[in-house]
């Protein structure tokens, strides 16, 4: 990507100002990429540990310095596929009562969709997401886990069109609760929402801010774990974002999932859509 070409992006929409500062770093992942390493990457000896708190932690989202820091922290926190789960404790936002992951994928694998209501990608990923949960619902747990505002009232810029999602940044955990309660209410969303702690520790191991996707089995590995948002932020395969400027280069990075968590899915489940299942026409050659 030229100078020229990473500048345009920056100026056309929020998100590239953290990845356009993040360049160097993926330039890393994908040397490692081209090297032949494929699956989990192997992190190198200067690479910060995975951790739980970093120092923006607990604090609203500011501004895009703030976006910039945090994200470049938190990068390589995500668990990768074929990588152990990190731990996971988080609050049922009806009941108050805490849940560990153990909980959550004892009997089948869950999917944990992180989010906040003032990601617009929140709100478009709900048709989506329910469509998934009512396919593999009997396969997979789903369940929400509501993090860090993506863009609280007087803090982060949002997208143009996306100011009504725009809402407080939570104070306590009970209003975050508040907060997750109300954006189920008003999505009408069929399965369990779970809150963050206001440390973001989930959000923090994760890399989960602002919307991520992953599925964790009964042993507890990750066996999906989705790009980083928001660009890359795939629930079907043919979800879009609607974001503008996608740098490409910074697609796919490695040690995560390529393919869109529907289509991961339906590998998991042995199910493919009828279109695909049925046998494709040969192609016509005459008139060549």
């Amino acid at each position: 990507m030229s100078v020229r070409g990473l500048s345009e992006i920056i100026r056309r929409t929020w998100a590239p100002i953290f990845w356009g500062s993040l360049f160097l770093v993926i330039g890393g992942l994908r040397g490692a990429e081209k090297s032949g390493e494929t699956g989990v990457l192997e992190l190198g000896p200067t690479t910060p540990k995975a951790r739980f708190s970093d120092p923006w932690a607990g604090k609203i989202v500011k501004d895009g310095p703030h976006v910039q820091g945090m994200v470049m922290a938190r990068l390589q926190n995500a668990p990768k596929v074929g990588e152990m789960a990190p731990g996971l404790t988080v609050t049922d936002a009806l009941s108050g009562k805490p849940i560990s992951l153990g909980e959550l994928n004892r009997e089948k694998p869950v999917v944990l969709f992180f989010l906040s209501y003032s990601c617009s990608l929140s709100h478009d990923s709900i048709p989506p997401m329910k469509d998934l949960a009512d396919r593999f619902g009997k396969k997979a747990n789903f369940v929400l886990i509501y993090i860090r505002e993506a863009h609280p009232l007087g803090g982060f810029h949002c997208q143009p069109g996306a100011e009504k999602f725009m809402i407080q940044s939570p104070n306590t955990l009970e209003e975050r609760s508040a907060a997750a309660l109300r954006f189920a209410k008003e999505s009408q969303l069929p399965f369990p929402v779970l809150v963050d702690s206001m440390d973001d520790a989930a959000a923090v191991r994760w890399a989960a801010w602002p919307v991520r996707l992953f599925v964790v089995d009964q042993q507890g590995k990750v066996i999906f774990a989705g790009q980083q948002g928001p660009w890359f932020h795939k629930p079907t395969r043919t979800y879009d974002p609607h974001l503008e400027a996608i740098p490409e280069d910074m697609r796919n990075l490695p040690g995560y999932s390529r393919e869109s968590l529907e289509e991961f899915l339906e590998r998991l489940t042995n199910t493919r859509p009828a279109s695909e299942s049925a046998p494709r026409p040969e192609p016509t050659r005459g008139g060549e």
